[in-house]
């Protein structure tokens, strides 16, 4: 009983952590009174459950499509800030250099997040303390859109600033619109 609900959450958790478990399992009986490492009666003593594939809202699939989500709304975002404002190769590289910087950010929170999960699903205290540590880290390091809009505009030149204050106002009223 209590073997297959452990195998139940370890399938639940993925493969990965299934193929490291499954030594542990060796010894595991479903029936009382049986001998370690005696096959069961009733089923085999190999494990045959096939894993889950990981939802799309939580796991690995989750975490890639969140921040996939998020570059897609830089790359709109830096469509309609830009738009109409002609950059130099140099301004263009400092750009694309603080946006990737807060993507590549928010690419280790997420990371980070998972792996202290997955610790506390696996009563590691000391591997979920250390991913907390971490995502206060990272956090502390990312910085809220206005202030990346601030960075970015001061990369511009006097003439390029009023465009891109215009095109900031749209990408702000852009945002707040309902949704339908």
């Amino acid at each position: 009983m209590i073997a297959t609900r452990l195998r139940a959450e370890i399938a639940r958790l993925g493969a990965g952590v299934i193929l490291t478990a499954l030594p542990l399992f060796a010894g595991c009986t479903e029936e009382a009174g049986q001998e370690p490492g005696q096959p069961s009666a009733a089923k085999p003593a190999t494990h045959t459950e096939e894993p889950r594939p990981p939802s799309p809202k939580g796991g690995a699939a989750g975490r890639a499509s969140r921040l996939q989500q998020k570059r897609s709304w830089w790359n709109h975002a830096h469509e309609v800030l830009f738009n109409d404002i002609a950059l130099s190769a140099a301004q263009a590289r400092e750009i694309d250099a603080i946006i990737d910087d807060q993507l590549d950010k928010r690419a280790e929170l997420l990371e980070r997040d998972a792996e202290g999960h997955v610790a506390r699903k696996l009563g590691d205290r000391e591997r979920a303390d250390a991913a907390r540590a971490a995502l206060g880290a990272i956090r502390a390091q990312l910085e809220e859109p206005h202030e990346i809009y601030d960075a970015l505009r001061a990369l511009l030149s006097e003439e390029q600033r009023p465009r891109f204050d215009m095109n900031r106002a749209r990408l702000v009223a852009e945002s707040q619109a309902p949704t339908r």
